[in-house]
């Protein structure tokens, strides 16, 4: 496995990066913005089509949006984990260094 270095804080910017991200195309409804269609289309077969299509889109954005939430919360528990981890380290190497008189 290759080494991974981290910085302070590049945990916490990734999953605010991918909260923004996510946010964002939360926002994005393509059927609200084609909503217009039917009624300059009337009696169109291609509206139904159209229609579809975007409920589509909207459809897979959604799913986006939720990979990218659960992503999110994944990279949360990674920050607590390493965290835990930290303190744990740092309890071990201060009991060696109080055993050995090191202070």
């Amino acid at each position: 496995m290759a080494d991974i270095y981290v910085e302070a804080g590049d945990l916490e910017r990734l999953r605010s990066g991918v909260d923004a991200v996510a946010d964002g195309l939360a926002q994005v409804r393509v059927g609200d913005t084609a909503g217009y269609l039917p009624a300059g289309m009337v009696g169109s077969d291609s509206v139904s089509v159209v229609m579809g299509a975007c409920n589509t889109i909207d459809g897979l954005v959604e799913g986006v949006v939720e990979a990218l939430r659960d992503y999110s919360s994944h990279v949360g528990e990674t920050i607590a984990q390493f965290a835990a981890t930290e303190d744990a380290n740092a309890l071990t190497f201060q009991n060696v260094a109080n055993s050995a008189g090191v202070n």
